[in-house]
Order: structure tokens, then C-alpha cells, then sequence
């Protein structure tokens, strides 16, 4: 299977609540086998000979115990685990709520990936399937009696360590709704996107020689076809290598319309295939697997996705019923930061070739312009409320400006700070609020050598 489509998976496994916990339960299940394996090799005498018990000791009031004793403490734990696990499960549901509420349903996907929460709710539910696996095994007959010793000693040790996990788990749950917390995250996570967007994919220019057949099978359409998208849905993400490959075994030339993010119907043309010898049977299916489609948007290939998470954040904060000027700044500085960061950055090049140096794939990158207009377009539109939210995003066009040192960046940047500027102008009535926003744009027009 190839990494994209493993990566698309590893994703969606990540965003449930389900995995890290289901992992725990069979650790403790294997745990349960092999203590209780250990304490039939090991006899009771044994034991007590072996730690040097007396048995009116104190510390074996603690270790040893009756087969009484073994239920009592394992029916303790195994239904005050139960119980715990029940009250987690609703305050992560309660924080859900709040978070979806607060910041947008889009960002449930990063509380429910947050591994402390699954982590808590597998100790719980673990520990409660350890115990009742080790009670079963508690014999006291006529005939036969079996304390598992250590099996019973290890649910204790488990029940105190749950104890601290549960004061944690409150402290996190608690820090984790904090707008600064869920900002700084969201942020981290879209660095770690960028990171490993940029560096999926090896691109290489196409040489001259591919070039000039593809200017010359261009103009004819009886060479070329058009590949419609295989169902309804956003497109998540794209095997790039395996196009390349299609390409290479087939010698096509594939042209996408389409980019991860867009969304696509069973109508929509996905791409442009330039052939140059009569189609094989196959052809067209294995292009359209190589795509991976969903029901929603993923940060998987899709730099905006992250964009507009933190974009949701600051809308949501600038609405008349949450009036929250801070948040929204908040929101504008991060994303200044992700932008100060892109600019400096050489976006991949469309062409990509196959090991032969031969032009294969042209894809549909996403450029400066377009991550501009994600990350500041809708901000702009309704910043219209709050004042130091509009300066503050003249500032941002500011540290841009500083790191931008490409020509046609720098275009998009002055059109998005001549777009402020201007519509600032209708709602800016204080003579001082002016004065400072137009400091700031002749900084930018300064900077970007607009003057």
C-alpha cells in the first residue's frame, strides 16, 4: 500500500477516540495472562519464603492476602475503575461541547487526537478489564484454593497510579479549553503540515525535450482525455509517486485540475491525460484510485485547512455575541507567523518527472496568493467591530512584508493591505485611529517598495 493512502489512514485512526484505549485493553489482557501465569508457577510458601515475610509482619497485611481478600480488593478497583472511566467519558463529552461551541465543530478532530485524553480513558477502562480477568481466576473450593498474589498486588499498583492519572487528567481537561492553548496547538500542528507537505513529494523540472512534446500533443484532442472524478466528496489527498508511476508504465502526461482541499462531484474533470499511443484498459481507474476522497477536509496535503481553523477561531471571537477582540488577535498573530514562515519557503514546482528526468505529472499547487486570501480575506471583511483588531492586522501585513523577497509575493501582500486600508476608511471615525493605520500602511508600502 502506498505511504499516502497508509498516511490518510494513520490519520483518521488518530482523530478517534478509540485507538490508543483499544491498544491499552489488550496490553492488560496479556498483562492478566501472564501475572496470573506467574502465580500458578509461584505457591503461595513460596512467595512469603521468597520476600522473607514473617507472617505476623506488618508489610504482609499488605502483600498477602486471602482469597476473600483477592475479590474484595479486586471487585474495589475493578468497579471504582468503572466509575471513573464513566465520569472521564463525560467530562471529555462536556469539553467536546464546549470546545465545538466555543472554537467550531472543525476543531473537535485536534481535542479527540489529544493522546493524554485517550490515554486517561484506556488506564481506566484497562485496568477494569485486568481486574476482572484476575477474579475469575480466584479459587477458594474445597478442593483447590488459588490466590493470584502478584496479579492482585499489581491492581493495586494500577489503582494508584489511575489515581494520579485522574488528577492530571483534570488539570489537562482543564487547560486544554483555554483560547491561548487551543491557538498555540492548532498553530503547531499547521508548522508540522507545512513541514511535511514540503518535504512529501521530490520534485524535479521537466527537461526541454519532454517539454517540446507536450507543446506539440497539446492543441490536438483526439491525444488527450479528460478523467472525471470517481464520487462526491473532498479531496483529501493525492499519490503523487503513483501517478508518476502510471505515467512512467504507460507514458502519459497527467495534468490535475484539481488539488487536495478542492471539493469534487462525480461530474467534476480530475484530469487532463496526454497520450501518446491509445489508452490502456485500467488506465483510467488506477489515476482516480490514486486520489483519496472524504467527507471532510484533512490537513493531510492541505495547507489551508490549518489556515482556516485558526481563521474559524477569530471569526467566531469578533461575532457580536462573543465580542472577544483578543482571541481574534491572538488568531492574527499566529497566523502572521505562519505566513512569515511560508514566504520564505520555495513552493514545489508543478512539473514533476520520473527517474528518467521525463515529464510525467503537472499538478495544481497551492500558491502565496491563495494562502494569503485564506488566512486574511474573512478576517479583514469583519474586522470592522474592533479597532486593534484591524491595526493589529495592518501590523501582521508589516512582519510579512519583512520577509517576503519575491516580486509577485510582495503584489499579493500590497493588494491585501490596500484592500484594509481602504475599507478601514468607512469605519475608522476617530482622527488617531486613522493616523496610526496609515503608519503602518506606509510601512508595508515602504517595505514591499510599493513608494
Amino acid at each position: 500500500m502506498r505511504k499516502t493512502k497508509l498516511y490518510n489512514i494513520w490519520l483518521a485512526i488518530q482523530s478517534s477516540l478509540w485507538f490508543i484505549p483499544s491498544v491499552m485493553i489488550l496490553l492488560a489482557i496479556s498483562l492478566s495472562f501472564v501475572s496470573i501465569w506467574f502465580d500458578r508457577e509461584m505457591e503461595y510458601e513460596i512467595l512469603v519464603q521468597g520476600i522473607q515475610l514473617e507472617r505476623d509482619s506488618i508489610l504482609s497485611n499488605f502483600l498477602i492476602v486471602g482469597p476473600e481478600g483477592a475479590r474484595s480488593v479486586l471487585s474495589t478497583v475493578a468497579g471504582s475503575m468503572i466509575t471513573v472511566a464513566g465520569v472521564t467519558f463525560s467530562i471529555t463529552i462536556v469539553t467536546l461541547t464546549l470546545a465545538s461551541s466555543q472554537f467550531g465543530p472543525r476543531l473537535l478532530t485536534n481535542f479527540m487526537q489529544d493522546k493524554s485524553t485517550q490515554f486517561v480513558l484506556g488506564a481506566f477502562t484497562a485496568t477494569f478489564i485486568y481486574c476482572l480477568l484476575v477474579l475469575r481466576s480466584v479459587q477458594s473450593t474445597h478442593d483447590s484454593v488459588f490466590v493470584p498474589t502478584v496479579s492482585v498486588n499489581i491492581s493495586v499498583v494500577l489503582a494508584m497510579i489511575n489515581g494520579c492519572i485522574l488528577i492530571y487528567f483534570i488539570h489537562n481537561i482543564g487547560s486544554s479549553i483555554k483560547a491561548e492553548n487551543v491557538i498555540s496547538l492548532v498553530y503547531r500542528q499547521l508548522r508540522e503540515n507545512i513541514e511535511r507537505i514540503f518535504e512529501d513529494i521530490e520534485i524535479k523540472e521537466g527537461n526541454g525535450k519532454v517539454q517540446r512534446e507536450l507543446a506539440a500533443i497539446e492543441p490536438s484532442e483526439g491525444r488527450k482525455k479528460v478523467i472525471l472524478t470517481a464520487r462526491d466528496g473532498y479531496l483529501q489527498a493525492i499519490d503523487h509517486n503513483a501517478l508518476i508511476d502510471i505515467g512512467k508504465r504507460h507514458d502519459l502526461l497527467i495534468s490535475l485540475r484539481l488539488r487536495a482541499g478542492n471539493y469534487a462531484t462525480h461530474t467534476t474533470p480530475l484530469a487532463d491525460v496526454h497520450h501518446y499511443r491509445p489508452l490502456e484498459d485500467g488506465v483510467v481507474e488506477e489515476i482516480q484510485c490514486a486520489c483519496i476522497y472524504g467527507h471532510q477536509r484533512t490537513p493531510e496535503q492541505d495547507i489551508e485547512f490549518a489556515l482556516h481553523q485558526l481563521v474559524e477561531i477569530a471569526l467566531r471571537s469578533l461575532s457580536p455575541s462573543i465580542n472577544d477582540p483578543f482571541t481574534a488577535i491572538s488568531c492574527i498573530d499566529y497566523l502572521g507567523s505562519a505566513l512569515c514562515y511560508l514566504s520564505s519557503k520555495q513552493f514545489p514546482s508543478p512539473n514533476c518527472c520520473d527517474q528518467s528526468g521525463d515529464l510525467r505529472l503537472i499538478t495544481k499547487p497551492v500558491k502565496f496568493g491563495n494562502i494569503l486570501d485564506s488566512a486574511f480575506n474573512q478576517i479583514r471583511q469583519q474586522c470592522g467591530s474592533s479597532v486593534a483588531v484591524t491595526i493589529r492586522l495592518m501590523d501582521t501585513y508589516v512582519q510579512i512584508a519583512r520577509s517576503v523577497c519575491d516580486d509577485d509575493r510582495r503584489k499579493e501582500l500590497f493588494k491585501h493591505a490596500q484592500m484594509l486600508n481602504q475599507s478601514a476608511e468607512s469605519y475608522l471615525e476617530d482622527e488617531h485611529d486613522r493616523q496610526d493605520l496609515q503608519k503602518r500602511y506606509r510601512e508595508v508600502v515602504s517595505l514591499i517598495g510599493k513608494e
